[in-house]
């Protein structure tokens, strides 16, 4: 029976960039308002969009949060 393959550290933080900046432009929303709405920089939510940031767990519930959307529904492909 073949296994899904699993995503590694680097692949998982491009894909909830993606997921964070496509879920944001959805909204309309700013990286400035997305930050004043979870509490993360705007300099650091750059870097996230971009796959070269590493939030912790509890960032990323607030940041899923001020987009209206669940934790893990930033790591769907």
């Amino acid at each position: 029976m073949n296994q899904p393959a699993i995503a590694g550290a680097e692949e998982c933080q491009m894909l909830v960039g993606r997921n964070c900046r496509e879920r944001r432009v959805q909204l309309a929303m700013s990286q400035v308002e997305l930050s004043e709405r979870s509490g993360v920089t705007a300099s650091y939510l750059s870097r996230i969009e971009n796959g070269r940031g590493n939030p912790m767990l509890e960032l990323l519930d607030s940041i899923a949060g001020a987009l209206g959307c669940h934790v893990v529904d930033l790591f769907r492909e």
